[in-house]
């Protein structure tokens, strides 16, 4: 993401959500998933948010 900013011009920008693992689908996927601790949807979404309407560019908001 970074890198890709950098290369961007001004008035673009370029961020990437890292949701992790969502509370509603542990059932499902925390197995395949070992030591990641779910988190709730409201969080994940939060950072896709933070994503889109901030200012930042070349970030990746975790949502852990």
């Amino acid at each position: 993401m970074r890198a890709a900013a950098f290369e961007l011009r001004r008035s673009a920008r370029i961020n990437a959500v890292s949701p992790g693992l969502a509370e509603e689908s542990a059932s499902v996927f925390g197995p395949l998933n070992p030591g990641r601790l779910p988190v709730p949807m409201s969080t994940i979404a939060a950072a896709y948010v933070r994503s889109v309407e901030g200012f930042q560019t070349g970030q990746v908001p975790l949502a852990e």
